[in-house]
Parts: C-alpha cells; sequence; structure tokens
C-alpha cells in the first residue's frame, strides 16, 4: 500500500562516450517513443561517485505509476528499479517511514525477497534503487491472464513462505501480503516487495492510532487494534492472497472497504472458494484463525500437506513465460526429492464439495432419526399398493385425473361428516404421480381450503373435543402434505392459494398433536424449498410456537422437527447467522433449549444433541447480545451441570459452548461461581491419555480465562494445572491439531511468567525457567518463549543460574535458528562467548 506519491522508473544504467550518449538518445526517441528525461548534473555526478564510474547517465525508458516497465532494453547495462519521492511534498512522518523501509531492506538478503542495492539522496529526490523484477506482480498476471489454477497457487504460496519464513525469523513483519507485492522473475522465482508498512517486532505499534494494510487482506487483530503485533497477520493476509488467486479477487471484495473490514472482523471465517482440494480447504482454514495466537507460524505451514504434496500441472499454451518457468522450477525441486513426473503434465481435476444441506426434510438424517418417519411411512403409499386397489386402468393418468374430479365434486356437494372423511381418503389413495398431483392443486385445492375454513371454527368452539372435525382437518391437511412433498412449485402454487395461513394457525399449543405435526412438516418443506419465504410470512413465531416445554416427553416427535427446520434456516444461510440468533433470542429460545436438553437426557439423545447443536451456533455468534442470552442466570446454572455428563458428545458441545462464551472479556464474570477451570483441568485429566477431541476446546478455555487475569491464573496453579499443561507436550506432534493445542499451552505458560507470586512459586516448583528453555525444542511459539525467558531474567537476576546449567539446550537451538541480536544481548550470551564458555560453538551460531 503505497503512502504516498511515488514514480517508479526503470532505468539504465550505462558507461558511454559523448558521441555514443547522442545516438543512443537518437535510438530511444525512435524505437521507444518515450520522452528522455536526464539528471541534473549534480545527481549525475553522485550516481557516478556510488557506482565507481567516470561517467554516468540517467535515462527513462518507461515512466508509469505504481508499476515497472516490461519492454526489453537496447543498450547493454545494469537494469534497476527506482522508487523515486520528491523530497519537496514529503513530510516528516512519511520521510521516517521511508528510512524504516531502508533499514529493513538493507538488512534482508533471501532469495524470496526483492534485493536493495542502494539509496541515493538528493536535494530534489530521493532515490531507493532495487532490483529490477521484469514481469512484475501477481496482480498483474491474474488481471492479465485469469485465475490460477490451485496446482500454480500452491508453488507460489511456497515461495512466499518461505520469504516470510526468513522475515519473521529476523523479527519483521510484513503486514502487507497481497498479490499485487509478490514480484516474479522470469526464472519463474518469487520475490516479497513494498516493505513500506513494514515494521519489527520490538517496536511499540500499540501507540498508534493508524490501521496499516490494504482493508481486504487485513486480519481481524489489525483491524480492531487489539493486542501487540505479531507475526500471524501476515499468515492471515496470505490467505486472503490464496482466495485472489485463486478466484482474481480477496474476500469480501465485492463490498466496500469499510464494509469488508466488518465482516472480516465479525465472521469467524471468510467465504472458501468452492470447488477446492480437501488439503486447499484445511490451509486456509489455519490461515483463518481467528484467534492469532492459534494460527500456524510460516514455518509450520511449509509443512502443510497442500505445499509438501507433489502437484501434477496443466502447461497451457497461454501461459505467460515467468508461469512456466515457475512449474519448472518445480519440477525440478520435486524430482530432487525423488519424486516421478511425466512429460506431459496431468490436471488436476478440483475436488468439487457440494454445499448440499444434510437436513432435507422427510429424507434427511435429521427426521428420519426421529420417531416421526414411522407417522410419514403409513402417509406415503406405494404405486403397487395403488395399483392393488384398483384405481389403476390402462390410461392411469386420465383415469386418475377423472377420478379425482370425481371425488372433488363429491366433496363440495357433500355435508355428511362421516362420508368426507370417506372421500378424503380415497383422495389420498388416487394421487399417484406428478402429473395429478399439479392437476389436484389446480382444481381442488380451493374446495379443500373451503372446508377448512368450515370446520376450523366448529373445532375450536368444541375446545378440541370435536372428534369428526379433528379427523377432517387432520385428512386435509395431510393430503395438502403429500401433494406438495418434494414439490417446490406445487409447494409454491400452494402458498400463493394461501395454505401457509392455514397452517400457521395451527401451530399453536391449543391444537392436537397431530395437526401440530403436519404444520411442523410444511413449515420445514417451506424452509428447504422455498428460501426466505417463511420468514418473510413471519413463520418464523409459528415455528417457535411449535417448540412446548410445557409437555416435552410426549412432543419429542414435533420438537424434534422443530430444531431440524431451525438448523435448516442456519444451514441455508437465507439471513445472517447474527440477524437469525438475534430473532431466536428474542423469542427466549436459549431457555427453551436449555430447558429442552435437561429434560430429555435420559430419554431422547438425538434430541438433546439438536438442542446443544443451536446453542453451539449461538455461542458462536459474533454478537454480545446473543452471547449475553447465553448466560443468563437461568440457562448458565444448567449449562454448567452438562460439564458432568458423561454422554460424550453432549459434554463435547457443552465445552464448546464454554469456550465460545469465554472468548468475551465482559461475558467471564457471568461464569464466575461454577469453578469452569478447576471442572475443565478435570476433563483435560481425564482426556490427556486417550487424546480426545475435547483437548483443544479446554485448552482454549484456560486460555481466555486465564488471559490478564492473575485470579483465575492461580486458580489455575493452585489445582495443578502446571505439570498437566506440561504433560501435553509428551505427545507426539505429527497431527496438525496436537501442534495447535500445543501452542495454545505455551500461550498459557508465558502469562503464568509475569503473575502474582503464588504463579510463580508455582512455575519455580515445576522447574522456573528451564521450562521455557526446555520447550525451546518444540520450535513452536519460540518468540513469545524467548521474550518470555528475557522477562523472567529481568525480574529476578537469579534465574541466570538454572539458565547457565541449560546452555546446551541453548545452543543447540541457536546452532540451527537464525536468532535476532535482541535476545543475544538481553540473555547476556555475548558474555559467555567472552569467556569461552561456548568455545567452537561460537563461530557456529548464525546471528541475523
Amino acid at each position: 500500500m503505497a503512502l504516498f506519491n511515488i514514480r517508479l522508473l526503470t532505468c539504465i544504467l550505462y558507461l558511454h562516450a559523448s558521441l555514443q550518449s547522442l545516438l543512443y538518445i537518437y535510438i530511444y526517441q525512435i524505437i521507444l517513443n518515450v520522452s528522455i528525461v536526464q539528471i541534473v548534473e549534480e545527481d549525475r555526478q553522485l550516481l557516478a561517485r556510488r557506482f565507481a564510474r567516470k561517467r554516468f547517465d540517467w535515462y527513462c525508458v518507461q515512466r508509469i505509476e505504481f508499476g515497472i516497465s516490461n519492454k526489453h532494453t537496447i543498450i547493454e547495462g545494469t537494469l534497476v528499479a527506482i522508487k523515486q519521492v520528491s523530497r519537496a511534498t514529503l513530510k516528516e512522518d512519511q520521510y521516517k517511514a521511508l528510512q524504516q523501509e531502508i533499514y529493513l531492506l538493507k538488512k534482508l538478503k533471501h532469495e524470496n525477497i526483492v534485493k536493495y542495492i542502494d539509496c541515493i539522496e538528493t536535494d530534489q529526490f530521493l532515490n531507493i534503487i532495487l532490483e529490477y523484477i521484469e514481469s512484475g506482480s501477481l496482480a498483474s498476471i491474474l488481471k492479465k491472464f485469469g485465475s490460477f489454477p490451485e496446482s500454480l497457487v500452491a508453488i507460489y504460496v511456497k515461495q512466499v513462505l518461505k520469504g516470510l519464513e526468513y522475515l519473521h525469523q529476523q523479527g519483521i513483519v510484513h503486514r502487507d501480503i497481497k498479490g499485487a507485492n509478490i514480484l516474479t522473475t522470469k526464472d519463474g522465482t518469487v520475490k516479497l516487495a513494498d516493505f513500506g508498512v513494514a515494521t519489527t517486532l520490538s517496536e511499540d505499534t500499540t501507540q498508534s492510532n493508524n490501521i496499516v494494510g490494504t482493508p481486504y487482506w487485513m486480519a481481524p487483530e489489525v483491524i480492531e487494534m487489539s493486542g501487540n503485533l505479531s507475526t500471524s497477520c501476515d499468515i492471515w493476509s496470505l490467505g486472503c492472497t490464496v482466495i485472489e488467486l485463486l478466484t482474481g479477487n480477496p474476500p469480501y471484495f465485492d463490498r466496500l472497504q469499510y464494509a469488508a473490514m466488518f465482516q472480516i472482523v465479525q465472521r469467524d471465517c471468510p467465504p472458501l472458494p468452492e470447488g477446492i482440494s480437501n488439503e486447499c480447504r484445511d490451509f486456509l482454514i489455519q490461515c483463518f484463525q481467528k484467534d492469532p495466537t492459534l494460527r500456524d507460524d510460516a514455518t509450520t505451514m511449509l509443512k502443510h500437506i497442500w505445499i509438501t504434496k507433489s502437484w501434477h500441472i496443466v502447461q497451457g499454451p497461454n501461459l505467460p513465460e515467468e508461469v512456466t518457468n515457475t512449474i519448472r522450477n518445480h519440477i525440478v525441486d520435486q524430482s530432487n526429492f525423488g519424486t516421478f513426473i511425466t512429460d506431459s503434465f496431468i490436471e488436476q481435476v478440483p475436488q468439487l464439495v457440494q454445499c448440499q444441506s444434510p437436513r432435507k426434510i422427510d429424507k434427511s438424517s435429521a427426521v428420519r432419526d426421529s420417531q416421526l418417519d414411522s407417522l410419514r411411512q403409513l402417509k406415503l403409499r406405494t404405486s403397487h399398493q395403488i395399483k392393488q386397489n384398483g384405481f389403476w386402468g390402462q390410461n392411469e393418468d386420465g383415469k386418475s385425473m377423472r377420478e379425482i374430479n370425481e371425488l372433488i365434486t363429491q366433496l363440495t356437494e357433500q355435508n355428511d361428516n362421516s362420508q368426507i372423511i370417506k372421500i378424503l381418503e380415497l383422495l389420498k389413495d388416487t394421487i399417484p404421480n406428478d402429473k395429478c398431483k399439479e392437476y389436484f392443486i389446480h382444481t381442488g385445492l380451493t374446495s379443500l381450503l373451503e372446508i377448512i375454513e368450515k370446520y376450523m371454527p366448529l373445532y375450536c368452539e368444541n375446545n378440541s373435543q370435536d372428534q369428526q372435525s379433528l379427523q377432517i382437518l387432520k385428512l386435509i391437511f395431510e393430503l395438502i402434505n403429500i401433494v406438495v412433498d418434494q414439490n417446490p412449485q406445487l409447494l409454491e402454487l400452494s402458498c400463493y392459494l394461501g395454505a401457509a395461513t392455514f397452517y400457521q394457525q395451527i401451530t399453536s399449543f391449543e391444537f392436537h398433536k397431530e395437526l401440530r405435526v403436519e404444520a411442523a412438516y410444511f413449515l420445514g418443506q417451506l424452509t428447504y424449498f422455498k428460501e426466505g419465504y417463511l420468514l418473510s410470512i413471519g413463520g418464523l413465531d409459528n415455528l417457535l410456537e411449535l417448540i412446548d416445554t410445557s409437555d416435552i416427553s410426549n412432543n419429542i416427535d414435533l420438537i424434534g422437527l422443530a430444531l431440524d427446520t431451525i438448523i435448516l434456516l442456519y444451514d441455508l444461510n437465507t439471513i445472517s447467522q447474527r440477524n437469525l440468533s438475534r430473532l431466536l433470542i428474542s423469542k427466549f429460545i436459549t431457555y427453551r433449549l436449555v430447558l429442552i436438553a435437561e429434560q430429555i437426557q435420559n430419554i431422547d439423545v438425538n434430541l438433546m444433541i439438536k438442542s446443544l447443536n443451536i446453542l453451539v451456533i449461538l455461542a458462536k455468534c459474533e454478537d454480545k447480545i446473543v452471547k449475553q442470552s447465553l448466560c443468563e442466570k437461568e440457562v448458565i446454572t444448567r449449562l454448567a451441570t452438562f460439564l458432568n455428563q458423561n454422554q460424550e458428545q453432549a459434554l463435547l458441545k457443552t465445552i464448546k459452548i464454554f469456550r465460545y462464551l469465554s472468548t468475551e472479556p465482559n461475558l467471564q464474570p457471568h461464569l464466575d461461581g461454577f469453578a469452569i477451570i478447576p471442572r475443565a483441568l478435570t476433563l483435560l485429566k481425564k482426556d490427556l491419555p486417550s487424546q480426545g477431541p475435547m483437548i483443544a476446546d479446554i485448552l482454549r478455555i484456560i486460555f481466555y480465562l486465564t488471559k490478564l487475569n492473575h485470579d483465575k491464573q492461580e486458580e489455575l496453579c493452585l489445582y495443578e494445572g502446571v505439570p498437566l499443561l506440561l504433560e501435553l507436550f509428551k505427545l507426539p506432534s505429527e497431527q496438525e491439531n496436537q501442534i495447535s493445542m500445543k501452542k495454545a499451552a505455551i500461550s498459557i505458560l508465558c502469562s503464568l511468567a509475569t503473575s502474582s507470586e503464588r504463579c510463580k512459586q508455582k512455575l519455580q516448583e515445576n522447574g522456573g525457567i528451564t521450562i521455557y528453555v526446555g520447550l525451546l525444542t518444540t520450535n513452536l511459539n519460540i518468540t513469545k518463549l524467548l521474550d518470555t525467558i528475557v522477562k523472567l531474567i529481568e525480574l529476578d537476576q537469579t534465574q541466570r543460574i538454572p539458565l547457565s546449567k541449560n546452555i546446551d539446550i541453548l545452543v543447540g537451538y541457536f546452532k540451527n535458528n537464525t536468532v535476532p541480536m535482541y535476545y543475544l544481548k538481553n540473555l547476556d550470551l555475548v558474555y559467555y562467548f567472552e569467556n569461552n564458555f561456548w568455545n567452537s560453538q561460537y563461530k557456529r551460531i548464525r546471528v541475523s
């Protein structure tokens, strides 16, 4: 992101004689048809002295805004890029930012970072001379040739990660990773550029009121300006860049910048592209971890299966030279590891992920699990049964339609209730296929609705005791459901004719359960096939009426259908989850759900899990009012009892609820009094040997509750949390989730180091500073561990004694890793060098 108005000039620096100079100018004017811009005499002499040349002239090959010329030069010489800034319009803070960029560029020497050559200051201009990258940025290639295949993106991302790994090891955060700042050479090498907003980790960025970076690529913590700067924000931006290369645009690019920033902060994860592989999806999910402490670093991401797998790539005829060279280099790299790649590249077919809801009404697992299946099976007759009843002849459709017409005519003329019931039962068996169903909707539905209008008042006047009226109404609602079953067109037509209004009326608890079941089924189909229609007619209130908590055990099927429909509303995402959650909590849904889960836990486990699933969605919602509804006394008290639940799935859902609630600092006081940390440690101790799925969520609960809260940190230490956390590091680290868990544990342990005296005492009992020195061998959260070691020494100089006893571990780490001089000075390791404590090892240590 440019900080000021910068002119980028592609220049040729070359020696010449006086006559040659005139000839070259003439050639440039004829062939390139550009104006020649000659530097003032003072600038030319300064350039000549700097490059040890006798005489230099600086001519502009092509002048452009925010880009670099890709034209070939005629004159033999050195091709460089010059970032030129006018000093006349340069403000003091802008000048400091430029000096910071120059300072960083001088330090950086890596094949995946653009090379700094020199800086020349004159009275008129500040000129930063950089390596010339002839092919331009990935964004420019993307604009010219369209989006990249996933396999090619993986190769580019691998090189970017190598550059980021080097940057982060130097303690530098780029803060503006995007396609426009990733350049590529003709030989296929990718280089990071534009360090205008880059900074060091040691620099205090918390005092700044400016948000730096480009909005669509920004991490949520950067937008919120929360906490200290970390390298994790570059990993988030890299994930946005992957989406940019795959689709042509970063996430939320269709929105205005402020709207996009709002979505980044509010949503858990940006929308992922369709059709990407499972490996790519997992890579992006790792990049988009909302909590920056849980995001993997560049070193770990380089080991991700999406990066390390052997890609087979299509080399099409329209690919630019720099892309084909990138592919060629990748093939050479793969062949070095003994990977066999054929001469003709094979296109990787993307694995399409179909976004189908698993909760289809009547055919979904959700409804199939319900006891209502037996009822539905009784209603739907097979064609074989209909044939046996003798309703089908040679011309099946025509005969059925005639019979439907005759029955409808008899129905309108009949006043005897028993006869109406018989005709309705006959109609159920006379509608074998879609043609007959459509004919029935057009010719007979209005007649049925008229009968409903006649019998509904009679049913209500008799306080639901009129069994014949109940039977007639039940048969009509059941018949309509059979006709519109799995048919969106007929469902829509029935709503236009007014059927939905009658179904809405019978959801009230005043009506018989059998009628309410038919209403639940109709509203469920309406939700699935006609997205948004249920909400537009005010059907959410009717849906919640079906969740009758006055007699839960006798309404299991009814409540199950209603919960399925609510989950379906979330899955379809017709309106945002935040808005839907706000609508639901306004109807006191949280209390109903927790009451259902409590009363049904020993009767129907599936219904209990459905209730907890919705509670998890509400707790996950990025809305404080929604989360506040879960912390009301009647709700949170019942939820806490589920932490003692023996049913594993229910326990896992409950832990997730508390995990999401604990992320909100303002809600943490509501969790006091329920012994969340002791309970979490008990569950962790129980689940640790089996490496169960709850460990990650338990650690996050502990992390959020103890973060900046000395009382909770003391509670953690009091219940022997430190040795339990250290046990976690004995688990193998091959799996991604285990790495994430260990990173969370390191964050918790590091927070204890600067806590109260009780916490420090407990840490000392378990090894003190040697804990953090030993954890360096995990190669996780290294910067945080080194910072903690430095702080411990600053607070207590006696910690140097155990540190000196573990000097071999530090030597082993520093031998194999690049370490900023900052840590060597603060750990007084230079002193050990001078006193020959390390002797030959000193020469083997690489210091940035």
